[in-house]
């Protein structure tokens, strides 16, 4: 299992849209981006898992392998 954990603000998508490609929040020009979504594809391509979860103030992105 690796974790990666970080602060940050609260995300302004839902968490089942967090692996997804550019997705936007209501009028806000900013997005997700590709990254995350590049992660999942390699993490699925290998069998492993991966899970986010938020226990304040920290983002957790962890990959079971």
């Amino acid at each position: 299992m690796f974790s990666i954990k970080n602060t940050g603000e609260r995300l302004k998508i839902s968490e089942d849209q967090l692996f997804q490609r550019f997705v936007k929040s209501g009028g806000n020009i900013e997005s997700t981006g590709l990254g995350l979504s590049l992660v999942q594809r390699i993490v699925q391509y290998y069998n492993f898992s991966i899970q986010y979860r938020n226990i304040d103030p920290w983002h957790i992105i962890t990959i079971g392998f």
